[in-house]
Formats: structure tokens, C-alpha cells, sequence
């Protein structure tokens, strides 16, 4: 879960950096485009970090495509809001609580588990 709540604490700010014209600084887009893909593919986000990756090796050929750069920060915003939006509210405060039908699932497995 660590991971997870990282990358959207900070994958807006550089949503943000992405969002600017490539063209002013190629080499920090370059930087910030690898953090993602690399970012991106750590906690599964497979199609996003691919879209990354492409973006990356268009800047390092000169290709300045500001249509997959706006498609792939607005998709990952969306997806970022949409997680804020449904995650339970005692987590959003800091105190996380366990899922319940999940512990109770859990115990239920170990409990036959034990009896075999």
C-alpha cells in the first residue's frame, strides 16, 4: 500500500511538469517521462508506463508529441481522482482500517487449513 498511496501523493506534481511544453526544457520532461514509466510500471500501471516508454523514446529522437503527453497525464489524473474518490474515509485520514471481509475470509481459510 506504501507504494501506492506515493505515487498519487506525487504523481499530480508531475502530471503538473508534464503538462508544460516540452520544448523549454527537454532534458527535465526527458527526466520527469523516465520517472514515470519507471513509476508507472512498479505498481502495474503497465499501459500508462508503455505510454510513457513511447513518449521517452519520442523525445530522444526529437519527436515532440504533445497529444500522447496531454492523453497520458489526463488519463492518469482521472485515474488518480477516481482512487481519491473511492477510498474509505478513515484512510484518507490517516488511519487505514483493515477490510473486514477480507480478515474474516482469511481466518476462515487458516481455520479449515488447520483442520485438514
Amino acid at each position: 500500500m506504501g507504494i501506492l498511496k506515493s505515487f498519487v501523493t506525487h504523481t499530480p506534481l508531475l502530471l503538473e511538469k508534464l503538462a508544460k511544453d516540452p520544448e523549454t526544457s527537454p532534458v527535465d520532461y526527458l527526466i520527469e517521462i523516465y520517472g514515470l514509466k519507471g513509476t508507472c510500471n512498479t505498481i502495474g500501471a503497465v499501459e500508462a508506463g508503455t505510454l510513457a516508454g513511447e513518449l521517452e523514446s519520442e523525445m530522444k529522437n526529437g519527436n515532440m508529441k504533445m497529444v500522447k503527453a496531454r492523453s497520458l497525464t489526463e488519463d492518469l489524473r482521472r485515474t488518480l481522482d477516481e482512487w481519491e474518490a473511492n477510498r474509505p474515509v478513515r484512510e484518507k485520514e490517516g488511519k487505514a482500517e483493515p477490510d473486514r471481509e477480507l480478515l474474516k475470509r482469511l481466518s476462515e481459510a487458516a481455520e479449515t487449513f488447520n483442520s485438514n
